[in-house]
């Protein structure tokens, strides 16, 4: 007998039937009947979170990462209530994710935390490392096969909030270092990063939800300091945040094709006008 494709600990002894005749999870009783039943307090979402759960492949690691996170922060940006932070006293020694009010502004997209200049000049392993000392996990964005999209990122960690907050400020301080260095010895690569961004954003024919904020990213630093026109910081993120990516995901290839398609050309469209102050003697 399989193992539940949820919970890997006991006995598939059912199905759930997804959007595609073949996209079936074989599930125990147990996890079948929170994952109909939402009402009990648990969702397919929050059936992931215990640790050592191993990972069923790409696909699986882009819903598990992407929709809680992705949740909360679109209830952010429309205005409602943020759950109260935890300190730490009552979690009993449980992961808790770093409070996105706690990001500076300039370096929070989409209620996460931008390392775009770190991954410019190659000094995330650095980060990685500062964090990993004090068992602050650092978890980006997925893509379907890559890595990671956008280079935005979601803070765990464990014990006080006021102990992670003095390690994070550390790679926050990094961050604004390296987009120091991106605005002066750098600014070549700077540029092309950015112009090449556009340049896809305004005549791309198919663009995936991940790779749209992989060029955003980039987009959002050069809006900020002031080297692009005609879009605001506001419309990026709501750009970022359309898409849910649970269906997305769960499409043949097909119906993807099609969907990206209309993806890209509504972004082409929105970034038609929009311009970058670049000069050649900047960079």
């Amino acid at each position: 007998m399989m193992k539940c494709e949820i919970c890997h600990k006991q006995e598939a002894r059912t199905k759930l039937e997804g959007r595609n005749e073949d996209d079936i999870t074989y599930v125990c009783e147990e996890c079948a009947a929170r994952f109909e039943n939402p009402a009990s307090g648990d969702t397919d979402e929050g059936m992931f979170e215990d640790e050592g759960v191993e990972d069923d492949g790409p696909v699986q690691e882009v819903l598990e990462s992407l929709d809680g996170m992705l949740d909360s922060i679109r209830k952010s940006l429309d205005g409602e209530a943020e759950p109260e932070k935890d300190d730490g006293a009552k979690s009993g020694g449980r992961r808790k994710v770093f409070p996105a009010d706690e990001i500076p502004p300039r370096l929070s997209f989409c209620g996460l935390l931008q390392l775009e200049g770190l991954f410019l000049t190659g000094e995330l392993s650095e980060a990685r490392r500062i964090l990993g000392a004090e068992d602050i996990r650092m978890e980006g964005l997925p893509y379907a096969t890559l890595p990671e999209t956008g280079h935005l990122y979601r803070l765990t960690y464990r014990g006080r909030l006021d102990h992670a907050r003095e390690t994070v400020q550390k790679v926050v301080d990094m961050e604004f270092s390296a987009r120091e260095a991106l605005r002066d010895e750098l600014a070549r690569l700077y540029a092309d990063t950015t112009i090449r961004a556009l340049a896809i954003l305004k005549s791309a024919k198919l663009l995936s939800p991940d790779e749209l904020i992989d060029l955003l990213s980039p987009m959002r630093i050069a809006l900020i300091d002031g080297l692009v026109t005609g879009i605001t910081e506001d419309a990026m993120t709501r750009l970022a945040l359309q898409d849910n990516r649970r269906d997305y995901y769960r499409m043949n290839d097909d119906e993807r094709a099609i969907v990206d398609a209309d993806r890209a050309d509504g972004i082409n469209d929105i970034f038609e006008d929009v311009r970058l102050k670049w000069k050649k003697g900047m960079y």
